[in-house]
């Protein structure tokens, strides 16, 4: 999202090479709609993250938020991908309604972020998602925000310095995965 076209269309392409590698080692392909629910989730999620911490989006800018998406679901091939912010609106809807449901499968999710990132971090996992899911996985995952953790999101996105974002990064990133998010930031 943040880059030159060139960087970016070989960004795709590493993608799609590894989305083939795994369908050829199940010996099946991943369905249009995991693609499509996942990229309809990366544009939800990062329209309330970033309203989260500074402000609600303008119409315009949800526009755009979404043409840049578009662009990156048709780079990978997703078919019948909405037109428009309006038309993904009702389908992002009609998706979260017919397509998500609590299973066994996201009781494993979750027992393996708990194990992955420790008691506390998983803690943080939870709040933060209550405050970014829609209503309705809130209510599938059984998820309450916690009006302290709203306020403290939106304190991290009011700092602009270095110095306080490093020490939250410190306090929620695993140590093995510091130096990638510092090389991050850099870039």
């Amino acid at each position: 999202m943040f880059v030159d076209e060139e960087k970016a269309r070989r960004t795709l392409d590493r993608i799609n090479a590894r989305h083939a590698s795994v369908e050829h080692k199940r010996g099946q392909t991943i369905p249009d709609w995991a693609y499509r629910d996942v990229l309809y989730m990366l544009i939800d999620y990062s329209e309330r993250a970033y309203e989260l911490l500074y402000r609600p989006l303008s119409q315009t800018e949800k526009a755009d938020l979404f043409e840049v998406f578009l662009r990156i679901g048709e780079a990978l091939s997703i078919p019948r991908l909405p037109a428009t912010y309006a038309e993904w609106q009702v389908d992002r809807r009609a998706h979260l309604v017919r397509d998500l449901t609590y299973s066994k499968h996201t009781s494993m999710l979750y027992a393996a972020y708990r194990r992955h990132l420790g008691l506390f971090r998983y803690y943080l996992l939870l709040e933060v998602q209550a405050l970014l899911v829609p209503d309705h996985v809130r209510r599938l995952l059984q998820l309450r925000s916690n009006f302290l953790v709203s306020g403290l999101a939106q304190m991290y996105g009011m700092i602009g310095s270095g110095n306080v974002q490093s020490l939250v990064h410190t306090l929620l990133i695993p140590p093995r995965y510091w130096s990638d998010v510092r090389s991050f930031t850099r870039g």
